[in-house]
């Protein structure tokens, strides 16, 4: 299976060192040579560059890969934690009666101590980390709540029309959680307390990432039949669209310093990560690999 069309597919089915520096983007996997002035953080992708759906790395600039997963299974949709350790991801594992479940599952950052955080029956997709560390969001219809340590497993919100609910987010601050409901008008991003209260609809959209001071949202949307990126405020005003290239562009996250955003696109023709600055300007492939690259998650 095609990492961009299993990005497609759950989009509409349901689903090491920090130093501060200007750097130039060179001798990557595409070539590119082009100043960004940012702090080096990892990215983390998944590729099928080595036969398999696999949880990956890089330097912020598309270099120094590593790999950090090699199993058989479906690994997809890495984040990182907030201490920069860890990673948690979901990969489909096989039950005692031979069934692929989708399971959240936890690695360190070099790839080593996997776990799975636990099973429930129907399967878990899209994990987020809180911003304190200690509880994962994620969803299998419905928006449950975990503790890190697997002690504690809850439903946090169940939509009252039994909308399927998708790709739950924090907001930096850990006040606030951006999600996606599989509406009958469509796909909408919706906002709510961390509590599960105070339901708001954002706009409509798919795969929301908070910007770092917490006052943006970018998202995907099809439009005019394709996915691009684009950007909202939190409070629905000033929506940008920032990328429209022949080709789906989707799942975008920012840097950091919020200054730029990185994302998946198969407008070459083949699924790869790119960057581009946070109005949209300056886009580049980071990644140049003959299978697909998505879902990159930087690291912040």
């Amino acid at each position: 299976m095609k990492i961009f069309s299993l990005s497609i597919s759950i989009i509409s089915i349901f689903f090491l060192t920090a130093c501060a520096s200007s750097i130039k983007v060179e001798n990557n996997e595409v070539g590119n040579s082009v100043e960004l002035t940012e702090k080096e953080f990892r990215i983390a992708f998944v590729s099928e560059r080595d036969g398999q759906s696999d949880i990956y790395s890089m330097k912020s600039d598309g270099s120094g890969v590593v790999r950090l997963t090699n199993d058989a299974a479906i690994d997809s949709s890495p984040v990182w934690s907030p201490d920069r350790t860890q990673l948690a991801y979901f990969s489909y594992v096989e039950d005692v009666n031979g069934i692929e479940r989708s399971k959240i599952i936890i690695i360190n950052a070099d790839g080593t101590g996997r776990r799975q955080l636990f099973d429930r029956p129907l399967g878990e997709l899209s994990p987020a980390w809180s911003p304190d560390g200690k509880q994962i969001l994620y969803t299998g219809r419905l928006i449950y709540l975990a503790s890190v340590d697997g002690r504690s497993d809850e439903i946090l919100f169940t939509d009252p029309n039994f909308d399927i609910l998708q790709v739950p987010t924090w907001s930096p601050d850990g006040q606030q959680i951006a999600f996606v409901a599989l509406a009958a008008s469509g796909d909408e991003i919706r906002i709510m307390a961390k509590d599960g209260s105070g339901v708001r609809t954002l706009t409509n959209g798919y795969f929301p990432a908070w910007s770092p001071d917490g006052q943006k949202i970018a998202f995907q949307l099809f439009k005019d039949e394709q996915y691009d990126i684009f950007v909202i405020n939190v409070d629905g005003s000033d929506l940008q669209q920032l990328t429209n290239e022949p080709g789906n562009d989707v799942c975008p996250d920012w840097s950091p310093d919020g200054d730029h955003i990185v994302f998946a696109s198969n407008r070459d023709k083949n699924a790869e990560i790119y960057i581009m600055n946070a109005d949209g300007s300056n886009q580049i492939r980071l990644t140049n690999s003959p299978q697909e690259d998505s879902f990159p998650a930087w690291w912040k």
